[in-house]
């Protein structure tokens, strides 16, 4: 027997400006949803930021994600990033102290949400809303569980976190894993999470797309 036991829709400041209700993973500000891309301006070269802390680094990312310089965020975000080229060497990156896979973590996460974010602009020519100020959020109308049959017992009982794009038709769209609960869970949490239905955020009556985060766990009974 399977139950979906927790299902938070949210809406993230902190991971990529986007609030938690985390991220990218809305952001707090007003909507966008016109064709155009806004002009970016940095607030400062990435250059300055060389000798900032691994810490100081995300911080200035999440500060130029809420100033809207996705660009330079994510300049920063692979110059923290690039400061570990064990990354992909797992067993050498949990010799890491549990603080800084955290904050290499965030930083993944964040650099996967921007470039969630420009892939539907560059599809789609239209630009994410941001919940609040009019834009409201999305609300879940219909949730498949994942199927966790052939799932090892205890990837079932852990909670993951998918950042995906809620368009105007309430569809999910550009799922993805930011918070692992190990292979199998991964594979059958996103063919669930792809066929949940949204009622869409509506900005001005009219819908409009936004990205959340969504924390998912299931219970095997």
């Amino acid at each position: 027997m399977r139950k979906l036991a927790a299902f938070v829709l949210a809406v993230m400041v902190a991971v990529a400006g986007y609030c938690t209700v985390g991220s990218a993973w809305a952001q707090d500000g007003p909507a966008q949803s016109e064709s155009a891309a806004p002009a970016e301006v940095p607030s400062q070269s990435p250059s300055a930021y060389a000798g900032l802390s691994d810490k100081e680094l995300l911080d200035k990312a999440a500060e130029e994600m809420k100033n809207d310089n996705d660009e330079t965020a994510l300049t920063i975000l692979h110059m923290l990033l690039g400061r570990y080229p064990l990354l992909q060497d797992e067993k050498r990156l949990r010799k890491l102290p549990g603080q800084t896979q955290t904050l290499l973590q965030q930083a993944s996460m964040k650099v996967a949400i921007i470039e969630a974010s420009q892939k539907y602009f560059a599809d789609t020519g239209v630009r994410l809303s941001k919940i609040g100020h009019g834009v409201s959020s999305p609300v879940a109308i219909h949730q498949v569980d994942p199927d966790v049959s052939n799932v090892p017992k205890n990837q079932s009982q852990t909670v993951e976190m998918l950042n995906l794009i809620v368009d105007e038709h309430g569809v999910p769209q550009y799922v993805h894993v930011i918070r692992s609960a190990g292979p199998e869970m991964d594979a059958q949490t996103l063919i669930a999470v792809k066929q949940y239905r949204f009622k869409p955020a509506m900005k001005d009556g009219k819908p409009v797309p936004v990205m959340l985060n969504i924390e998912v766990s299931v219970d095997r009974f």
